[in-house]
């Protein structure tokens, strides 16, 4: 029979501590690396494409306006008269007005006198009224109005267009401040050259009236005069069978083309000083 070693009375040991799992850190990538495999470009994807937006201007209807009212202000002075001339004949024989438009065409009026069943009255046409030189000068102003007006119109458009917002760039912007910068010009040399060159052209129409002679329309743009006689539109100093009276001046249309240059320039410069802004997506 045998007998064991443990002593029964000894204190007993604990039970041996099972060995420590072994777990794999899940921080840390446990993938293996893949395999070198052929490398394929990446596929290149446009941005989406960004709708068309329109521009405006700001203040945006300030240089349309003042543009707008130049075009109206031009067409009015091609239908009024740019020189007027009137002279009232002695004794009260006639009182007649002269009202001379651009083109080849002027107006003649008699208000009162014994003459007036006599006198040529009515639309008249420079050219059949010995009026050849002033007939030419006032056509090619004429042409000149109808240019400016078309360019005034151009530039005006150009300005409605960024009223509404629809600028698409400078392009636009430039265009419109060139027609009128022309239209500013042709406008501004009508208005200026009329006054240098109505008097000789009234000279060489009246015969050849002198420089010298008494205040007449031959020597000058606006004036006036009054005399014993009358000789080739000039009031005279020499006695006479009785006083005539005689005024001339610009007409209405002058001062609607000057008026409409002034206009024109102040709409310009509104108009390439407005800062081009964005709007809403069209």
């Amino acid at each position: 029979m045998g007998f064991s070693k443990k002593d029964a009375y000894a204190a007993e040991e604990p039970p041996p501590e099972p060995p420590e799992r072994q777990f794999p850190d899940l921080l840390v990538n446990q993938t293996r690396p893949r395999e070198a495999g052929p490398t394929i470009p990446p596929t290149y994807v446009p941005p989406p494409r960004t709708p068309p937006r329109r521009y405006a201007r700001r203040p945006s209807t300030w240089p349309s306006i003042f543009l707008l009212l130049a075009v109206a202000l031009l067409v009015g002075s091609l239908l009024a008269s740019w020189w007027t001339f009137s002279i009232q004949e002695p004794n009260g024989e006639a009182s007649l007005t002269y009202n001379f438009l651009l083109g080849g065409q002027y107006t003649a009026t008699c208000t009162s006198g014994t003459e007036c069943a006599s006198s040529a009255t009515g639309t008249l046409a420079y050219s059949s009224h010995g009026l050849g030189a002033i007939g030419s000068l006032y056509g090619g102003l004429g042409a000149v109005v109808i240019a400016a007006l078309a360019l005034a119109a151009v530039a005006c458009a150009a300005a409605l267009a960024g009223t509404l917002g629809y600028w698409r760039g400078r392009r636009p912007l430039l265009l419109g401040t060139v027609f009128g910068i022309l239209a500013l010009l042709l406008i501004l040399s009508a208005v200026i050259s009329i006054v240098a060159l109505q008097p000789s052209a009234f000279s060489q129409s009246a015969g050849g009236l002198a420089s010298t002679a008494a205040p007449s329309p031959a020597t000058s743009f606006w004036g006036a005069c009054s005399g014993g006689g009358a000789g080739n539109g000039a009031c005279s100093t020499s006695p006479g069978s009785g006083s005539i009276t005689a005024s001339w001046g610009a007409g209405v249309g002058w001062y609607l083309g000057l008026l409409a240059a002034v206009l024109l320039a102040v709409g310009l410069w509104l108009h390439t000083h407005m800062r081009l802004v964005r709007g809403q997506p069209e």
